[in-house]
C-alpha cells in the first residue's frame, strides 16, 4: 500500500502554478550547480600563483657528467618520506596554498637530480601544475641522455631546463630506436 504526502498549497496559488514554481526552481538550481562546475574547472585549469618559479630558479649538486650518468645517481639522492613530506610543506607555504586548496600540483625539482639538480635545496624546487608533470618527465629523460651520450654539455642542459623547460631540447633533436625504447620505460607516473 503507498502512501501519498499532500502538500498544502499557500492560499491564491493552483497547482499548476505550484508545478510551475516547481520547474522554475529546478532549472535555476541545475543553471546554478553548472554554473558552479563551469567555475570549478576554469579555476583549475588556470595556473596559480603556485606555479611561478623562485626568483633564481635552479640550484645544482654536481656538474660532473660522469656522476650523473652513473646507475642509480638519482634515486639515492631523492628525499623520500617524511623529509619529502616537509619540503612539500614548505613549497605549500611559499606559495601560499592553505591546507584543502593544494591540489593539482606536484612537488618537482626545477634542475632535476638525473641532471645535477640539488635534491634538498629549495630554490631547486617548485609547484609545477600536475598536468605539465609527465610531459616535463619526458624532457628531462631526453636531456639525461644527451648528457649521458656526450651530445650535451651537461652544464648546458642544466642552463636549458631552468630556464625554460618546454624548449630545453633543441628542435630537431633525433633519438635512436634504442634510445627511444629507454625513454619510454624510464618515463614514470610516481606522484
Amino acid at each position: 500500500m503507498c502512501q501519498e504526502t499532500l502538500v498544502q498549497l499557500p492560499r491564491g496559488i493552483g497547482a499548476g502554478e505550484a508545478l510551475l514554481r516547481e520547474a522554475l526552481f529546478r532549472r535555476v538550481a541545475r543553471a546554478l550547480v553548472a554554473s558552479w562546475f563551469v567555475i570549478a574547472t576554469i579555476a583549475a585549469a588556470r595556473p596559480a600563483a603556485a606555479a611561478t618559479l623562485p626568483n633564481e630558479p635552479g640550484a645544482i649538486a654536481t656538474v660532473n657528467a660522469g656522476e650523473v650518468c652513473s646507475r642509480g645517481y638519482a634515486e639515492a639522492l631523492r628525499p623520500r618520506g617524511e623529509e619529502w613530506r616537509s619540503i612539500k610543506e614548505a613549497l605549500y607555504e611559499r606559495a601560499g596554498l592553505p591546507r584543502g586548496r593544494r591540489y593539482g600540483y606536484v612537488g618537482d625539482h626545477i634542475i632535476p637530480l638525473e641532471l645535477g639538480g640539488a635534491p634538498r635545496d629549495l630554490r631547486n624546487l617548485w609547484l609545477q601544475p600536475y598536468a605539465e608533470a609527465h610531459a616535463k618527465d619526458v624532457v628531462e629523460d631526453e636531456l639525461h641522455i644527451l648528457v649521458c651520450d656526450g651530445r650535451m654539455r651537461l652544464t648546458d642542459a642544466q642552463a636549458r631546463i631552468a630556464h625554460d623547460w618546454t624548449t630545453a631540447v633543441p628542435a630537431g633533436t633525433t633519438f635512436t630506436r634504442r634510445e627511444r625504447e629507454i625513454l619510454a620505460r624510464e618515463t614514470t607516473w610516481d606522484y
